[in-house]
C-alpha cells in the first residue's frame, strides 16, 4: 500500500492524517496479508549485515548498516535520509544493566535503532510486507551506527554529517545506581528550539507504547550527541531504564513491537514526504 493510497484512504474515513489512519488500522491490516515469510530488503553497504541477519550478536558490530528504500515493499525514496546513533560506552555491560534478562545498554540501543531501521512489525502485528513496517519500508535512507565500546560518540556524529543526514536521532537506555534501583519511565531529549518538534513527536508515538511515566520532551544543552544540527532535526532518546529489571525484561522482548513508532514520528515531522 503506496503512501498516496494511505492519504486517500484517510480522507475517504474522514479522518484528520495519515497518523489517524495508522492508528486506526494498526492491529487489522495484516490480517488481509496471511504473509508468513520475514522479507528484509536493504541495500548492504557492509560488513555488519551479516551479523544482523538475525538477532543476534548486537555488541560491538564494527561497521555501521546503510538500508535503502529499494525492494518490492517499500515506497519510493522520498530523498531523505535518517541517520540513527547508537550508544558506544566503553563500559556498557558495567552501568548498572539488570541482566535476568536484559541486554547491556550499548545492545539496547543498537536493537532499537536496528529495529526501527529495518524491523518487520507495526506495533505487535507482524507485516513484512507492509511499508509502514520501518523506516526504509516508508521511503527512507537510514544509517545505523555501530555501538562499539570505545566512546566514540564524536565519531557517530562525524559519520552522520558526512554521510548528509536530514534528521539525527539517538537511542539510548539510562541509568541511575545499578540494578535494581532505577524508576521506569522514558526521556527524551532536544538541545535547539528547532530540534523540539521531532522530540515532542517522537514521545507522542513512543508513551502509549513504552511502560512507565513520561513527563515531556527535555531542553538539554549538554549532551554532545544533540550537536549534529541536521537540517531536520536532532533528538536524544532514552529508551527506559536499564538498571530496572522489570524495564529490562520489557525490553529484552519488547523492543522489536515499539519502533514503527519511529517511522511514524518522522514521516509526521517531515509531513510525509
Amino acid at each position: 500500500m503506496t503512501r498516496r493510497t494511505l492519504k486517500n484512504l484517510a480522507v475517504q474515513r474522514g479522518l484528520s492524517s495519515i497518523s489517524s489512519l495508522e492508528a486506526r488500522m494498526r492491529n487489522r491490516w495484516i490480517r488481509a496479508l496471511g504473509c508468513a515469510f520475514i522479507i528484509q530488503l536493504f541495500l548492504p553497504v557492509s560488513a555488519a549485515l551479516a551479523h544482523d541477519a538475525s538477532e543476534t550478536p548486537f555488541s560491538g558490530i564494527q561497521v555501521g548498516d546503510v538500508m535503502a528504500p529499494s525492494g518490492a515493499y517499500d515506497d519510493a525514496y522520498n530523498g531523505k535520509k535518517i541517520f540513527l546513533s547508537s550508544p558506544r560506552h566503553a563500559d556498557s555491560g558495567s552501568r548498572g544493566e539488570c541482566f535476568s534478562p536484559g541486554r547491556q545498554e550499548n545492545e539496547n540501543g543498537r536493537v532499537a535503532n536496528w529495529y526501527a531501521a529495518n524491523g518487520n512489525y507495526y506495533g505487535t502485528t507482524f507485516s513484512p510486507t507492509g511499508p509502514l513496517r520501518n523506516l526504509h519500508g516508508r521511503g527512507y535512507q537510514v544509517y545505523v551506527s555501530r555501538n562499539t565500546k570505545d566512546n566514540n560518540f564524536q565519531g557517530n556524529l562525524d559519520t552522520s554529517a558526512n554521510w548528509g543526514s536530514h534528521m539525527h536521532i539517538v537511542t539510548h537506555t539510562n541509568a541511575i545506581n545499578g540494578c535494581n534501583s532505577s524508576p521506569n519511565y522514558l526521556y527524551i531529549a532536544y538541545e535547539h528550539t528547532s530540534d523540539r518538534n521531532l522530540a515532542t513527536e517522537l514521545g507522542t508515538r513512543l508513551n502509549p507504547d513504552v511502560i512507565g511515566s513520561y513527563s515531556g520532551p527535555t531542553l538539554r544543552t549538554s549532551l554532545l550527541e544533540l550537536e549534529r544540527n541536521a537540517p531536520n532535526g536532532d533528538a536524544y532518546i532514552e529508551l527506559q531504564m536499564h538498571d530496572n529489571q522489570t524495564t529490562q525484561s520489557w525490553l529484552f522482548y519488547n523492543t522489536m513491537f515499539v519502533t514503527a513508532d519511529y517511522g511514524i514520528a518522522v514521516d509526521v515531522r517531515l509531513g510525509y514526504p
